[in-house]
């Protein structure tokens, strides 16, 4: 019975040890996975926060360049428009010079010699003036050209802008998860090595509590023995009554020892006694 004790108070020990053991090194291992983690979403969040600045340099690249190209629709709009006064000016000068040479020529079937130079003039300013407007015209031709290729370009940079900006919202997005995740591990992390600081003292404690020698100290530290579970009571109490009993078993065995030792004393006088008497008897018949 007393050996079936000790073997489950080994057990007992044995599996406590393992236990701590095994917290120790879950421990560890969460403190390296959460290490692992947390190098791992740094790593992604300088990725990210890489992209975003480079999303943003090209954001604001292409809008410098789609308000550059605004200016110049401005500007090329506002010279095509005055292109477009001038024409119509010099439509209006023609115009009123064939209604003057119209006029000119109704009243006078025969005009005088002298006129010939004065009309010749105004061929010539009506020719002039019909060169500035085709030269004009295809100026405004090419403006609107080049007005519908600028339209077109800042169509395109606006297009481009807009797929950067469905680009950078996800990376927002993940970086607001990453960072809410990271504060989740390390809140996880914190609760973890509040834990094992806990259970490391409670150990501590458990190491450095000084055990009782007797149910006599046992019943003493009843007050101060408040670190053991029940469980662990009664095992210090059946380890002390062994140690009891064991002390007991050994005085019992030293005091049979020792009336062994006298037995072996007494036969021992008692032969040699037996002996002189025989000696003694045989001197005495002869």
């Amino acid at each position: 019975m007393l050996r079936g004790r000790t073997t489950d108070k080994k057990s007992a020990e044995e599996a406590l040890s393992s236990a701590q053991q095994a917290g120790q090194t879950r421990a560890a291992e969460l403190r390296s996975a959460h290490h692992q983690h947390q190098e791992e979403l740094n790593r992604t969040k300088r990725e990210c926060e890489r992209e975003i600045r480079r999303l943003m340099d090209e954001i604001k690249l292409k809008d410098r360049a789609v308000s550059v190209l605004d200016k110049a629709l401005g500007l090329q709009a506002g010279h095509a428009h005055r292109l477009q006064l001038q024409t119509q000016a010099a439509e209006q000068q023609i115009a009123a010079l064939r209604d003057a040479q119209r006029g000119g020529s109704q009243p006078n079937t025969n005009p005088a010699p002298n006129t010939c130079p004065h009309l010749s003039q105004e061929e010539r300013d009506t020719r002039r003036f019909q060169l500035k407007i085709a030269e004009l015209s295809a100026v405004v031709r090419k403006l609107e050209d080049r007005n519908a290729l600028l339209s077109e370009e800042r169509n395109e940079l606006l297009k481009r802008l807009r797929e950067t900006e469905s680009q950078f919202l996800p990376l927002l997005d993940k970086n607001r998860r990453l960072s809410r995740k990271n504060e989740e591990m390390a809140l996880s992390l914190r609760r973890l090595d509040n834990k094992l600081r806990f259970v490391t003292q409670e150990n501590m404690e458990m190491v450095t509590m000084r055990r009782p020698n007797s149910l006599n100290d046992l019943d003493r530290s009843r007050s101060s023995y408040h670190g053991y579970s029940q469980d662990e009571r009664e095992m210090e109490f059946l380890r002390l009554q062994v140690l009891e009993q064991q002390h007991v078993i050994d005085d019992l065995s030293k005091a049979l020892e020792t009336a062994g030792y006298v037995k072996n004393v007494i036969e021992r006088d008692m032969l040699l006694r037996y002996r002189r008497q025989d000696s003694v008897r045989r001197e005495t018949d002869l």
